[in-house]
């Protein structure tokens, strides 16, 4: 029995409003929180990752950096900082600009809030597990068994959905070797990036696990796919194909396109990290172009190459940008829509992604 892996993404929709006009002391605020967001022009401060809502808190202040001038400080500005007898802690208020968002440092080890958090007892089973069934399942996908030639004249046009039937074209070995340009120099491209500016390279070796995870459940999704499926490439469909190509070992792999979604993948991961990083930049939509460009390039010569049926290159842009975007949406510190429990049933054991928006 071939192994079977399931991964169960629950989504759960959760639209309400929250409402609280009462001010609560500092003693009543949970210490997980790592940020804070202006919500009035007074004192009121809304603690994020509480159930607290306003928020009138003493001793905020001492809780961020300050430079000598006693002034509140991020990347972006200075904004001046109201005190009331600093050493006393009893009435200490930070009053801030409206609509700004600053990362705290953690009240209780005091070390900078990461972007991404990391969850051991989840996402190391799941890379270990992914990156061992993808190597098995790559192994077997390009060692089929070759299609006879009177397999391939059986095979009809007619029998191709209406969607993809108008797609057959025959092999082209220059798009073929084409595609493969943005293919490999994708794969290193978010190393690159990671150390490319100053706040990733810090965090190189978080930002390369969380790389190596969307690799690892793309490499699930795809693999699993060509594994299980058998569909005939276009250029199985036209006699203007050699027939040695037609009835090669990889002739039913066209379901669907590892060379769109390897590309989709890190691209858009690149953009979602950078946008992370930096959301106030007006460059991430650069990024996120870049990515949509490269993955379109790259599903254009697997098209016109005769590789890959319309549906294939979408499912497949699909499944790659999903995994470079969510990845890391996921993994955001503080991220209290996102819940990660053991799964299990009958037929399959894993983990449940509850997603609440």
């Amino acid at each position: 029995m071939r192994p079977l892996i399931i991964f169960t993404i629950l989504i759960t929709l959760n639209v309400g409003v929250w409402v609280v006009s009462e001010e609560v002391s500092a003693q009543q605020v949970s210490k997980s929180y790592h940020s804070i967001s202006v919500v009035s022009d007074t004192y009121d401060i809304r603690a994020d990752s509480t159930n607290i809502g306003y928020v009138w808190m003493p001793g905020l202040y001492h809780r961020f950096s300050q430079n000598n001038a006693g002034h509140i400080e991020n990347e972006r500005a200075v904004y001046p900082a109201a005190i009331n007898d600093p050493d006393k802690h009893q009435t200490n208020v930070v009053q801030l600009p409206i609509g700004h968002r600053y990362m705290d440092e953690d009240p209780i080890s005091n070390n900078k809030t990461h972007v991404y958090e990391i969850y051991p007892a989840v996402d190391i089973p799941i890379v270990a597990v992914g990156s061992v069934w993808s190597i098995y399942a790559l192994s077997k996908v390009y060692t089929k068994t070759q299609p006879t030639a009177a397999e391939i004249q059986g095979l009809n046009k007619d029998n191709i959905p209406a969607f993809d039937r108008w797609s057959v074209y025959p092999y082209n070995d220059k798009l073929e070797k084409l595609s493969y340009y943005p293919f490999y120099a994708s794969i290193p491209l978010p190393f690159i990036f990671f150390l490319s500016t100053g706040k990733t390279s810090s965090d190189f070796f978080r930002l390369s696990f969380l790389y190596w995870e969307t690799l690892s459940i793309m490499g699930v999704l795809g693999t699993s796919s060509t594994y299980y499926v058998d569909r005939y490439r276009p250029y199985c469909y036209t006699d203007e194909t050699p027939m040695d190509r037609r009835t090669s070992k990889v002739a039913r792999n066209s379901f669907f396109s590892g060379h769109v979604e390897m590309v989709a993948a890190p691209t858009f991961l690149i953009a979602k990290v950078y946008s992370d990083y930096y959301p106030e930049s007006k460059t991430k939509w650069v990024f996120y172009g870049f990515a949509a460009t490269i993955t379109a390039a790259t599903a254009y010569t697997r098209l016109r190459g005769g590789d890959h049926f319309p549906s294939d290159i979408i499912l497949g842009a699909v499944v790659g940008a999903l995994s470079g975007i969510l990845v890391p949406e996921f993994h955001k510190n503080n991220n209290s829509d996102l819940s990660v429990l053991p799964y299990s049933n009958e037929m399959a054991k894993g983990f449940a992604f509850i997603y609440q928006f």
